[in-house]
């Protein structure tokens, strides 16, 4: 298992050395977990006909034991699991338009099956005293586990999703009738120098007359600073500066201050990783 650990997907994660350890674990948890369920249906079929004797006693005694390991390998499929899935999806729409994201998705929801007959197992077993055999149900739960099993070596054949190449940012809106702006922000990202461009621009992309002052706005939460652009040719401002210091949403308010005082404030918002 922990050969497996060092040579499957966990091995492409940034995060290597976590995400091996916590497949390790992910692995032992699976194997102890459905182990045990074979164990009861096939090694312990007699007692689960014996009303009586060694064989009945075996049998629900081995079910009780099982139970608590049961109840911990769950919880560390579960804590293991969902640390992998977040070291190998790097977004949310990783999880939903990609094989391997759909795939870990159907593994999610066989994994809740099995978790809700484990849970009616051991309610009705220790909170209600119901000394039921649970013949089906545990085959069902067995079924399931193979099914989960048949489902995660399809991941063998998957390429763990990666982020698009993040792109400068790019966009226009409109000031008034036959007055547009741009705004430009490259390469956005953080801890390094980068280049804000804004143009203004008429309805046939000819320059428009220069503003008395234009400056943009930074906004990601509480945080919030501003800076002033220099005319960089007609109808162009541009400035440089480290003021995307942290990944995120931002916001980014363009303030235009004309010469006649008319004044205007063109919000866009952006994501930087």
């Amino acid at each position: 298992l922990l050969c497996k650990a060092f040579i499957g997907h966990p091995s492409s994660s940034p995060y290597e050395n976590v995400a091996i350890i916590m497949n390790f674990f992910h692995l032992t948890a699976a194997s102890i977990w459905l182990g045990g369920i074979i164990v009861i249906i096939f090694l312990l079929k007699e007692g689960v006909f014996a009303k009586e004797g060694e064989q009945h006693d075996i049998y629900w005694n081995t079910l009780q034991a099982y139970s608590m390991w049961a109840l911990f390998t769950v919880a560390v499929l579960a804590i293991s699991g969902a640390v992998n899935g977040s070291l190998l999806i790097p977004d949310f729409h990783s999880l939903v338009s990609t094989a391997y994201g759909i795939t870990l998705l159907v593994k999610v929801g066989i994994f809740a099956l099995m978790i809700g007959f484990g849970a009616y197992h051991l309610v009705s077993r220790t909170m209600l005293s119901r000394q039921k055999f649970y013949k089906k149900t545990i085959k069902i739960e067995m079924v399931l586990g193979v099914l989960l099993l048949m489902v995660t070596s399809v991941f063998t054949q998957l390429q763990t999703p990666t982020l698009p190449i993040d792109k400068p940012f790019y966009s226009e809106a409109e000031i008034s009738y036959n007055e547009n702006l741009s705004l430009a922000v490259s390469p956005k990202k953080t801890g390094i120098q980068n280049q804000y461009e804004v143009n203004l621009f008429d309805n046939d992309r000819d320059p428009l007359k220069d503003p008395e002052q234009i400056t943009i706005e930074l906004k990601q939460g509480d945080q919030q600073t501003s800076f002033t652009l220099e005319k960089a040719g007609e109808g162009k401002y541009t400035a440089e500066n480290l003021q995307l210091n942290s990944p995120g949403k931002w916001e980014a308010t363009v303030h235009l201050l004309f010469k006649d005082l008319d004044s205007y404030d063109i919000p866009f918002e952006f994501n930087v990783r």
